[in-house]
């Protein structure tokens, strides 16, 4: 209910799959997808498809996964910057 912070996965260098719920986080989950890095689904049917998809291609998921490493790279330091 709300979403989890997408930064941990990207941290890791895995694209994120997330779904409709995401006000706990959603300015950075809105910056996630327009960057590459997460895709939102509509619901639990889609989240199976479009991880299957990603399993399947190993292009797609490498770009996701080093757009999100980008992604966390840049947003790192927001304590310092606090």
């Amino acid at each position: 209910t709300g979403g989890h912070n997408l930064i941990e996965a990207f941290a890791m260098g895995k694209p994120a799959l997330t779904g409709p719920h995401t006000f706990n986080f959603s300015e950075i989950t809105d910056q996630a997808i327009a960057a590459g890095a997460a895709v939102r689904v509509a619901d639990a049917d889609a989240m199976l498809a479009q991880a299957l998809a990603l399993l399947a291609k190993t292009e797609p998921r490498h770009s996701m996964g080093q757009a999100a490493h980008a992604f966390f790279l840049h947003h790192q330091g927001a304590t310092a910057r606090t």
